[in-house]
Order: C-alpha cells, then structure tokens, then sequence
C-alpha cells in the first residue's frame, strides 16, 4: 500500500489530504488541518498526527509528500523567446526572467513549460517564479516531518489534472478549467492534449457574488483568446457557486461542463464525495502516484546548462571513479592471482624440503650421536700419555734431569663430566714432591684445554726425599674441543726423531 500526501498552507493552517493506493483504486483516507506557522513545527506535528507519514519516517519508503502553491504566491509570466535548441530553453528562460524580475530572480526558483516552438522557430513558453522562501519553508517541513518533498506543483494545474481525470471521451480545446478552492479560484488553460498551461490565473471566490466569478471567468478567457489565438470552446468548472447560473458559463462557450457531477469524483477517489475543496490536492497526489511528472515543478526545476555541466561534471567524475576501482580492482584480481600461484609453489616447495629432510633424517640422527660421542668422549690414552710427559718432562737417565721438581705419581682416578652431555672429565692426581712449591708443576700440566685446580699439600711426617703430599685435579676435554696447542704424542716426537736430517 502507498500513500501520497498533499499539502497546502494558507500562512496560518496546514491543510491536507491522504490518498491510498490500492488493488481496487484510490482511497481517501484522511484529511486534516493542522494550525501554525512554523515549518519544523508543522512538520513534527504531521509525523505525529498523520498515520502515513508517522509510519514512514525514518524509511521515507511508501509514503509521498506533495506540496500545493498558490498562484497569488507565484510570479507568471508567457515568454517569447528566439528560436534554439530546447536544451537551451532553461537558460534563455533564467535571462528573461532576470530582466521581468528585476532584483527578485537572484531570490527566486523558476520553471517552465514549453507551449510552442523548435529549434528553427521562435519559442512560447509560460514561466512561473517561486520565493526561494517558499521552497524552503516545505523543504523544512519535509525533513521535520522525516519524509522527502516528491513536488512542488501550482495548485491550478493540480486541480486540472484532476479535472482531466474526471473528464469523459475526447475535450474541446481550448478549454478553460475552472476549480474552487476556498475563498479562491484558480483558472488554468490546456491546449490539445498538453498538460503545460497557456494561461494560469488565480482570483476571489465569493459565494453570493456569481456575477464577479462570471467576471473573472470572463477576463481569463479574454485573455486566453489572445494567448492562444483561438476563442475558448468548453469551461470544465468544480466548486463554483450554486449561484453561477449555466446559462452565463454558456455565454463564454459553447461547451461547459460541471466535472463533479454525477458523483464523479467519488467514482474515481473512494470517499472524496462532492466536496470541491480538496480538489488540487486530491489531485496532486494522484499524479504522485501515478508517477506523472508535472509541466511545472518548482522543488525541481529544469536545469541550465551550467547546473547540467556540474551535473554531467559529478558524472564524469563518477565514472572516473568507478574506472578507477574497476582498474584497482582488477590490479588487486591479478595480484592476488599471482600471489595463489606463488603460494601454490612455495606450498609445493615446502613439500619437497620435507620429503628430503624425512629422507635425510636417519643420516642426521646419526650425525647426532656422534656429535654426542664427541662431545662428552674423552680419549684418555692420549690425555695419559700427556700428563705423564708433562709430569716428568726429561728421562730419568738424563745427564741434567731436574731431580728437585721430580713427581711420583701415588695414586690417579680418571672420571668423564657428571650430566648426559656434559664434555671433556678429570684426573685426580695424587702425587709424592721434593719441593712445597707447586707452581712449575702446576704451569707444566696447564695450556688452554687443560684447567688446574689444587686440592691440598700435606709435609709427610716419615722424611725422605719426597717430604710433600700434593693432590691436584686436572680438567681434561673432551676429543671435539681438543686443540692445536696441545703438545705432540710420543709417536710423533719419534717420527720426528727418524725424519732424517
């Protein structure tokens, strides 16, 4: 179900009309008049009260807001203007209002309707101005009210759409509608089948003076005849006096017709009756649910070519942009692509190191252990035959052996590093000397794989040439932190000895 708003605003009460569309046509549904003057109040105040407004604020889906304005409010003036194309209409339009506005264009909306002309042949058209006060006065309404303003149409040409709707076969042209709204009467022109107006007129509407409404009915289409160039052929009028005789209208043309009549208005709107006065509005809204555009729109009036090259500028621009995120879109679609790819072969090379590292670790388990022997093994035959050339360094036969620094070994324990991987072992030596001076001793069993560490020194108390006791650990390292510092074994002195000279 839609809903199509129509307002109108006298300066001191809204008054309006909501029209539903459904499956077996339009409805009525409400009307109501809401008193002020202040367009945020008055739009808060009919999303309260309004049903189909309250229930659409937010969403601004189902509901349509149309706005009526008076012609009294409105500057119309028919133009002549030289033959162009008629997307130069707009301008051409502006730069003759300019000059019939005087110091009021620079404040005003204006849109037209084309009547006649062609790009090879000068141009009729009828402008209407608008306060740009007026338009912003139902702007604000509509977004205090939580809706989007669909129009801003002229109340007469409202009211003879509608008239249109209610009218039967082919109409006389031209013709001259005549609607009642209020203490108003707005009069309208249509040429041919056309919905843009050749006259737009507005004047008082005072029930017990029939002969001024024939009056004002009489000057319009004075003026008509001379726009048009044709005499009227039918009045269409809905709401005038009861007083305004049918012979009188009959005096203006020779076809006149009460578009009311016969409950015609309440055949095509259910619940609307006779009554005239919601006429425009019943038709504005039916026009925003049908879709139709209105020949004069003042909330959106047709464009110069300035305000269609910003236009056509934001589009270009858009189109710019969406070039370039199709373009940075597409770079990324590629990228990624390569980056599948690379993935893919890295993938399938992590795969491959895997298989050759599964393949290769029996050879590095190995490796492993005898890393592990190296590290905590001890080769103590060499470590052995070390510390006893170190412990007596000449043979005893030698002709100045150093009796006074002479050892005698007592007692030796040989043990490898407490711990799992723990390298190198250690020699505790115990061992029978001359002197209580232990220093050369010491710096014969040290070099930069060996570490000593003296225990104890004890005098023995049974004399003899050895009158010391001397207890030291020698640390031994394993065989993989053997160095190139450590003397040479005795096979090697002997093979050095044989090298001839």
């Amino acid at each position: 179900m839609t809903h199509a708003v129509a307002l109108q605003h006298d300066g001191k009460t809204l008054r309006g009309a909501v029209v539903e569309s459904r499956p077996g046509g339009y409805v009525l549904a409400e009307r109501f008049e809401i008193a002020g003057a202040q367009a945020k109040q008055l739009g808060e105040e009919l999303a309260r009260r309004v049903p189909a407004v309250r229930k659409a604020k937010g969403s601004r889906a189902g509901c349509k807001l149309v706005a009526l304005a008076a012609v009294d409010k409105l500057r119309v003036r028919p133009l002549t203007l030289p033959a162009a194309p008629e997307s130069e209409l707009p301008d051409l339009v502006a730069m003759q209002m300019q000059r019939e506005l005087s110091g009021e264009a620079d404040t005003a909306v204006v849109d037209f309707a084309p009547l006649q002309g062609a790009a090879d042949m000068p141009w009729r058209v009828i402008a209407v101005a608008c306060p740009q006060a007026e338009i912003g006065f139902w702007e604000d309404l509509a977004e205090a009210a939580g809706a989007s303003l669909e129009g801003l149409v002229v109340r007469g040409l409202a009211a003879a759409s509608l008239v249109g709707r209610l009218a039967q076969g082919e109409q006389p042209t031209p013709r001259l509608i005549a609607a009642g709204a209020g203490e108003e009467l707005d009069m309208v022109v249509l040429q041919g089948a056309s919905a843009s107006p050749w006259v737009l007129r507005s004047g008082r509407l005072v029930s017990d003076d029939p002969a001024g409404v024939i009056n004002t009915l009489r000057r319009t289409a004075v003026a008509a005849q001379a726009e048009v160039g044709a005499s009227i052929a039918a009045v269409v009028h809905a709401g005038l006096p009861a007083g305004v005789q049918r012979d009188e209208l009959e005096k203006l043309a020779p076809s006149t017709h009460d578009a009311l009549a016969g409950g015609a208005l309440d055949g095509l709107v259910s619940g609307m009756g006779s009554d005239a006065s919601d006429l425009a509005q019943c038709g504005a809204a039916l026009d925003a649910l049908g879709g139709a555009r209105p020949s004069i729109d003042l909330a959106h009036p047709k464009k110069t070519l300035e305000q269609q090259g910003s236009s056509r500028s934001r589009w270009l621009l858009a189109a710019a942009a969406a070039v370039v995120l199709l373009a940075v879109g597409w770079t990324a679609y590629i990228r990624l692509a390569t980056l599948d790819a690379e993935i893919a072969q890295t993938n399938s090379d992590i795969a491959d190191a895997r298989a050759a590292i599964e393949d290769f670790d029996p050879y590095r388990r190995q490796a492993e252990e005898i890393e592990r022997w190296l590290t905590t093994d001890v080769t103590w035959l060499d470590e052995l035959e070390l510390l006893s050339r170190r412990l007596r360094p000449e043979p005893l036969d030698a002709e100045d052996y150093p009796v006074e620094s002479d050892v005698r070994v007592t007692r030796l324990l040989a043990t490898v590093a407490s711990g799992e991987r723990a390298p190198g072992g250690a020699i505790d030596l115990h061992a029978a000397i001359r002197s209580a001076s232990t220093a050369e001793l010491e710096s014969r069993l040290r070099d930069g794989a060996h570490q000593v560490e003296p225990v104890s020194m004890q005098e023995n108390t049974g004399g003899g040439a050895y009158g010391y006791t001397y207890q030291v650990v020698v640390r031994v390292p394993s065989e993989a932190d053997r160095i190139d510092t450590l003397e040479p074994t005795s096979s090697q002195d002997a093979a050095d000895e044989e090298a001839p000279e």
